[in-house]
């Protein structure tokens, strides 16, 4: 089996050229035979008389060290390949898109586990240094308590948010004020001149697009309105979201307090606002205080941030394995 070049650790080399060029007290210095000349006009040499002039020293380094260099090779690669695909590419991927759903806090973008969940069946997960098992089951518990939390904030949010806009405002006023917003809309629409069916829109914050009749291919005409979403993550960033979301929040748009639901009473307007003289943050400043006061809210606070720091290190540690499968480092452990 053919080794993949490398290079020994520096200081394996190190230990082996300080320990081979020291002495044992008391031990005599041999006496240097005089080596035979070399016979006039014969030039040529073997790899063996090259071996056999090289220092003591330096062939005792040899003997001790290129065994040693050819287990560590050995150690490193021997069944590297199976690690990676088995084990670390696959949990390397799913901490990822772990990563991204701390960073949503969104119930669209759940914690999975099936990976883990998987090696843990096969017992490949075991094969790995019993540290980096431990951080990973912490990462995962943890991500899994914020999710729950992410979906339990979910669920109060829809309830404040559906019994303070019903006291704003009606279906039927929801109605009237989206046929108005959507004429507007397609009267800017047919300002623009030419005719084109390309749809362009730049989002650098949860929202949706306007809605569009497509009936006719050609030139697709505005149907409903879209406008900004106000996430759990803006709660979580009170009072600096507000100033964010006011400026995307235009005349025409719906403000959106659910990612997926476009019911009347999951939405506002700046009409609502106006007719009843509040500005945004007088609107969700009491619904923020009511938030203030969930246990799940709380720990989305304050262990979110530590919770996505651990999880952003066991995927660099995975990236890592990912590269170099198995260390010296791991005899530790194993």
């Amino acid at each position: 089996m053919s080794v993949p070049p490398a290079i020994a650790p520096r200081v394996l080399v190190w230990y082996l050229v300080l320990s081979m060029s020291r002495r044992p007290k008391g031990q005599a210095r041999k006496k240097r035979v005089p080596q035979p000349q070399p016979v006039k006009g014969v030039t040529r040499t073997t790899v063996v008389d090259r071996l056999k002039s090289l220092p003591g020293t330096v062939k005792a380094l040899l003997a001790t060290g290129l065994p040693l260099l050819a287990l560590y090779l050995m150690y490193k690669y021997t069944g590297a390949d199976d690690l990676r695909t088995k084990i670390y590419q696959p949990l390397y991927s799913e901490v990822a898109g772990i990563e991204e759903s701390l960073q949503a806090n969104s119930t669209e973008k759940p914690v999975v586990n099936s990976s883990l969940q998987s090696v843990k069946r096969s017992g490949d997960f075991g094969r790995m240094p019993r540290d980096l098992q431990n951080r990973i089951e912490e990462a995962y518990t943890r991500a899994g308590t914020i999710q729950s939390d992410v979906s339990s904030v979910t669920e109060q949010v829809q309830r404040l948010l559906s019994v303070r806009l019903t006291q704003l405002r009606t279906e039927e006023v929801d109605q009237i004020w989206r046929r108005n917003a959507t004429e507007k809309l397609q009267e800017e629409q047919a300002l623009r001149p030419g005719i084109s069916p390309m749809l362009m829109f730049t989002f650098n914050h949860a929202g949706r697009s306007p809605g569009f009749d497509v009936r006719n291919p050609k030139n697709p005409r505005i149907s409903s309105p879209g406008g900004p979403t106000w996430v759990i993550n803006d709660w979580i960033g009170y009072p600096s979201s507000v100033a964010a979301i006011e400026s995307l929040f235009k005349q025409n748009d719906f403000l959106y307090f659910d990612e997926v639901r476009d019911e009347w009473y999951y939405r506002l307007t700046r009409e609502d606002l106006r007719r009843h003289g509040l500005d945004l943050r007088q609107f969700l400043q009491p619904l923020q205080l009511a938030l203030l006061e969930n246990a799940h809210f709380q720990n989305l606070l304050n262990n979110g941030p530590q919770t996505l720091r651990l999880v952003k290190n066991v995927k660099e540690e995975l990236a890592d394995r990912v590269r170099t499968p198995r260390k010296l480092r791991d005899l530790v452990d194993e």
